[in-house]
C-alpha cells in the first residue's frame, strides 16, 4: 500500500495510506448529484460540491477522487473545469495531489469529523436531499389528489378524539385504517385480516422491514431494471442482490437460478421504470417459489394507475396463505405525503411490527385517519371521476399519448413500448449515453436519473425513464431540450 505526504504548502500530519482504487467515476457522479445548478463558473460549483461532501463525511479522508479525465467525461464537461475544480479545493486544503498517486481528501480527523457515509450513495437518495429549483423528473409522482385536501377537514374531529383520548403511540397501526386496507386487498383477490397488516412510513420504509427480515448475505433477486426504491432498501443491509432480466410480462422468473432464490422483490404491476406487470403464469410461479420457502417481495404501489390492458395481477391472490409481503402506498393515486403498508401473515407482521416500533415507534396518527377516510372512498375515486376536481387517469393517459407521440416526432431514433400503467417511459437510447445527457440536462435546469439507477449492477447506459406526470405544456419543452442534448451527446 503506497503512502503519500501532503505536498504544497502548509503544515504536515504525519503519513497517509491511501486507497488503491480511486472511486469510480460513475459512483462518484451519484452523491455529486445537482452540482451544476449552483451559482458561479462550472468549475467553481463542482470544487463547491465536492467540498461539501468532504466537510460531510460522505467523502472518507484519504479516499482517491476520480482522475481528471474519467470526471471530465463523467460528468460531460471539459477536463480543464475538473482540473480547475481539484485545484480550488487544494487551495483550501481540502484535498492533496501527487504524481503517480493521484488525487485523495485530506484526513478528516483534522476537521474533528467523524460521521462517515459510503461514497457510492444511491443518485435517488441524494436528489431527494437536493433541494435545487430544478424541473424535478427524478421523481415520477403526482400532486395531491383534490381529495387530499377535504381529507383534512373531514378528519379533524377524529384527530381530535385520538389527541385527546390516546397518547398517539399506536405502534401496530389505526384500527379504521387497517379494515379499509384489509377492503383494498380484498379487491385485490387477497383476503386479508387485520393482524396481517402493518402500517409503514410509506412503501420505502415497507421495502427496508422486508430487507430486515432477511439473513444477512442471503441472496435476494430483483427484476432488471427495477426501482431505485428497492433497491436502496436492499442496499442497507448485508445482502447479495442479483438481477434478472424482465420484459413486458415481468420477470422472466425460468432465468433465476434456484440457488439464487431465497428472497424475491419484484413490482407486479406496473414495473418502475417500464411500466410491465406480471403475466398469469408468472404469478402462478412466484406463488409457488413462495410456497416452497422463497421469501416473496411484491410492490404494489402502482397498481391503481392501470391506463389500459387486462386487470394487473398479484402474487399472493394466487398463494394468501404462502410468505408473501404485498406492500401497498397511498403515494401514486393520492400524494405521496400520506405513505402505505404492508401485508404478510400474522406472524411475520408480528416481526415486522416489532422492528419498525424500535424505529419510529408508530406512524403519525393525523395522516393515518387521513388515509382511513380516503380509502373509504377509494373506488369513488377510481370510478367516479367526473364527479371529482382532478380527472386523474384518463389525465395520465393523455399526458402519456401526448408523449409518446412528441418523442416518435422529435427523437424517432429512441425507442419505447407504451405502458398499461405506471408514470412513465422508458426509453431506449441509440447510444450508451444516458449519463451523459441527464448532466447535459441538468444544466438547463431539468433533474433526471440515469438508467444505471435503476440497474441492479448499476452499468445500463442504453436507457432513459421519462416520467409523464408533468403538465402538457411541460412535455413539449422536456422533449426539446431532449432532442438538443441528444444532438450533442
Amino acid at each position: 500500500m503506497p503512502n503519500a505526504r501532503r505536498d504544497g504548502p502548509g503544515p504536515i500530519w504525519g503519513p497517509i495510506t491511501i486507497s488503491r482504487q480511486p472511486v469510480p467515476a460513475t459512483d462518484f457522479v451519484r452523491i455529486l448529484a445537482d452540482w451544476s445548478r449552483r451559482e458561479g463558473p462550472l468549475y467553481l460549483r463542482l470544487a463547491d460540491r465536492i467540498g461539501d461532501l468532504i466537510d460531510e463525511g460522505a467523502l472518507p479522508g484519504n479516499v482517491l477522487l476520480p482522475s481528471e479525465r474519467a470526471l471530465a467525461k463523467a460528468l460531460a464537461v471539459s477536463r480543464g473545469t475538473v482540473e480547475t475544480a481539484y485545484d480550488v479545493l487544494k487551495s483550501r486544503e481540502l484535498i492533496a495531489r501527487k504524481t503517480g498517486v493521484g488525487t485523495w481528501a485530506t484526513p478528516q480527523t483534522r476537521r474533528h469529523r467523524s460521521h462517515r457515509r459510503r461514497a457510492a450513495s444511491d443518485s435517488f437518495v441524494e436528489f431527494l436531499l437536493s433541494g435545487s429549483r430544478t424541473l424535478d423528473l427524478t421523481v415520477a409522482g403526482l400532486p395531491a389528489h383534490e381529495l387530499v385536501l377535504t381529507s383534512r377537514r373531514a378528519t379533524r374531529a377524529r384527530v381530535d378524539e385520538l389527541q385527546r383520548g390516546t397518547h398517539g403511540y399506536l405502534a401496530s397501526g389505526l384500527d379504521e385504517l387497517k379494515e379499509h386496507i384489509c377492503a383494498w386487498f380484498g379487491r385485490l383477490g387477497i383476503p386479508t385480516t387485520s393482524d396481517q397488516v402493518a402500517i409503514t412510513s410509506g412503501a420505502a420504509q415497507a421495502l427496508w422491514l422486508a430487507a430486515s427480515l432477511l439473513t444477512p448475505g442471503s441472496n435476494v433477486v430483483v427484476e432488471n431494471p427495477t426501482s431505485p426504491t428497492i433497491l436502496t432498501a436492499l442496499r442497507a443491509h448485508p445482502l447479495q442482490i442479483h438481477g434478472a432480466p424482465a420484459d413486458q410480462r415481468g420477470l422472466v422468473v425460468k432465468a433465476v437460478p434456484p440457488d439464487l432464490r431465497d428472497a424475491i422483490f419484484l413490482t407486479p404491476a406496473y414495473l418502475n421504470p417500464t411500466g410491465a406487470h406480471l403475466s398469469r403464469h408468472r404469478c402462478e410461479q412466484l406463488s409457488r417459489c413462495a410456497e416452497q420457502g422463497v421469501l416473496v417481495v411484491e410492490d404494489l404501489a402502482l397498481i391503481d394507475i392501470r391506463l389500459g390492458g387486462p386487470p394487473p395481477r398479484t402474487i399472493a391472490a394466487a398463494a394468501p396463505q404462502a410468505t408473501i409481503l404485498s406492500i401497498g402506498s397511498m403515494s401514486k393515486l393520492y400524494w405521496a405525503g400520506l405513505r402505505g403498508w404492508l401485508r404478510a401473515p400474522a406472524p411475520v407482521i408480528r416481526r415486522v411490527n416489532h422492528i419498525k416500533a424500535m424505529l419510529d415507534i408508530s406512524s403519525p396518527v393525523e395522516t393515518q385517519a387521513q388515509a382511513a377516510w380516503l380509502l373509504e372512498r377509494h373506488e369513488e375515486l377510481l370510478e367516479r371521476h367526473e364527479e371529482l376536481c382532478s380527472d386523474r387517469l384518463p389525465q395520465l393517459r393523455t399526458q402519456r399519448d401526448e408523449m409518446v407521440e412528441l418523442l416518435a416526432s422529435k427523437l424517432p431514433q429512441w425507442r419505447t413500448t407504451v405502458p398499461d400503467g405506471g408514470l412513465s417511459l422508458w426509453l431506449e437510447l441509440p447510444g450508451d449515453s444516458s449519463s451523459l445527457i441527464c448532466q447535459r440536462m441538468l444544466r438547463d435546469g431539468i433533474r433526471m436519473l440515469p438508467s444505471r439507477g435503476f440497474d441492479a449492477q448499476g452499468l445500463d447506459e442504453r436507457h432513459l425513464r421519462l416520467p409523464f406526470v408533468v403538465p402538457p405544456r411541460l412535455s413539449g419543452v422536456i422533449v426539446d431540450r431532449l432532442a438538443a442534448t441528444a444532438m450533442d451527446s
